[in-house]
């Protein structure tokens, strides 16, 4: 009895001992698992000012259109302006067309005026000159010594003052006339013609100043779009640097974590062959929580770290196949690992038998519900959505300082994660078998 005793230890151990070591190698792949890109400082601190530089730019370039749009809107009140004089312009020598016009008929009455004033002095010349005898007032002024005399004489001079000056001042007014109107016409028309000219030339300039500006701004524009596209590569490219070196501290951090339950497990196993080598009775079913159960519980899942996430995964036995979600991206149904229920159903399965549902584990496993200060390992701890137990949805196991093991979500891993980096929604804890 006493050799098969010793037999039964020394197998016993050895199976500790194989069990050790896989799981040694198994956190090593882990912690050695390759690193995502970490960018280096220069090249965070290049694109940076990269990133700045460039926005300054665009920020100069958006200043200069600012400015380039304020003149524009004054040329275009200014070309509205010279639009509207050229207007006024073009209406006032159309009027003084008119006027024109009115004037040339003026002046061909007043030419018919003359001409009927020259008809009338010729005439009366004529018939004085025909119709009179040499003693008749014409011959008296041609053969009087003293024509001034014969003036004098009352018959001449009511005749001059009826006939001869009548229709002299009327040739002379008619002629006037004709003058004045001629040069009035003339004279407004030359100056309309003048005014509008000016206002097309000051249109004209108004609206080559404005096409300039107009294609100053649609050059600025350009270059603002320009400067926005470089920008916004810029700012990926930070965006990118800044990320991967996120991703490179949390992977580092996770890695030390790792190494840290590493070699937190080795320590445990250690412990748990020298018990096995004391006594390998298993440890009863059910019964009441002790600090052994607890730190067993956390064993039982620690070799498992870096298994798949597999949805409705895992039982008291350990991974199994999962279940593929309607419409899901990851095809669960041929990944072997377990969700994050299925993870504490394996941990506490020797000695509790529970609900694959992460909801009714929070009362179902225990009584007592530790407030997060006063967690141990092995512990449950539950996330909910909207406050409420039966809004649970998440479930973790502790396994002290301040870290859960957890099986996250299809596509990732099962993983080591800070309680407070879970997710939000923390709802409380329930200690096994309490």
């Amino acid at each position: 009895m006493a050799g098969t005793a010793g037999a039964r230890r020394r197998r016993g151990l050895a199976g500790l001992i194989a069990l050790l070591v896989a799981t040694s190698l198994l956190c090593a792949g882990a912690a050695q698992a390759k690193p995502p890109p970490n960018p280096t400082d220069q090249q965070l601190k290049k694109a940076r000012t990269a990133k700045t530089a460039l926005a300054a730019e665009a920020g100069r370039i958006a200043g200069r259109i600012a400015r380039v749009e304020g003149e524009l809107q004054r040329l275009n009140g200014a070309a509205q302006v010279a639009e509207q004089k050229l207007a006024l312009a073009r209406q006032r020598e159309e009027q003084a067309a008119s006027a024109a016009a009115a004037a040339k008929s003026g002046v061909a009455a007043a030419q018919r005026k003359v001409e009927q004033g020259h008809k009338k002095f010729i005439s009366y010349v004529q018939a004085n000159y025909m119709g009179s005898t040499t003693d008749g007032v014409a011959g008296a002024l041609l053969t009087a010594p003293n024509p001034n005399a014969l003036l004098e004489q009352t018959t001449l001079h009511a005749y001059a003052t009826g006939h001869q000056l009548d229709a002299i001042g009327q040739l002379s007014s008619a002629t006037v006339a004709k003058s004045n109107a001629e040069a009035a016409a003339r004279g407004a028309l030359d100056r309309q013609k003048k005014a509008s000219a000016a206002a097309k030339s000051a249109q004209q300039q108004v609206l080559t100043a404005l096409a300039q500006v107009t294609s100053q701004k649609a050059n600025l524009d350009a270059q603002l779009l320009d400067e926005r596209k470089k920008l916004r590569a810029a700012q990926i490219k930070l965006t990118g640097y800044t990320n991967q070196r996120v991703a490179y501290r949390v992977w580092k951090k996770q890695q030390q974590a790792i190494a840290a339950a590493k070699a937190k497990r080795l320590r445990e196993l250690q412990l748990a062959q020298q018990r096995k080598a004391a006594s390998f009775a298993p440890a009863p079913a059910g019964g009441s929580w002790t600090p052994a159960k607890a730190q067993e519980a956390v064993r039982r899942v620690m070799p498992f770290l870096g298994m798949s996430y597999s949805f409705a995964a895992g039982n008291r036995s350990g991974p199994t196949y999962g279940v593929s979600e309607p419409g899901a991206a990851w095809n669960d149904s041929n990944i072997r690992g377990f969700d994050c229920s299925g993870l504490t159903i394996y941990a506490w399965g020797p000695w509790l038998s529970m609900d694959h549902f992460a909801a009714t584990q929070y009362t179902q496993v225990g009584s007592y519900h530790p407030s997060i200060n006063n967690l141990l390992p092995g512990d449950f701890v539950f996330w909910s959505g909207d406050g409420t137990i039966s809004g649970i949805g998440h479930v973790a196991i502790y396994i002290g300082g301040g870290n859960v093991i957890q099986a996250p979500q299809s596509g990732d891993v099962i993983k080591i994660t800070n309680i407070y980096n879970v997710e939000a929604g923390y709802y409380g804890a329930t200690r096994p078998l309490t």
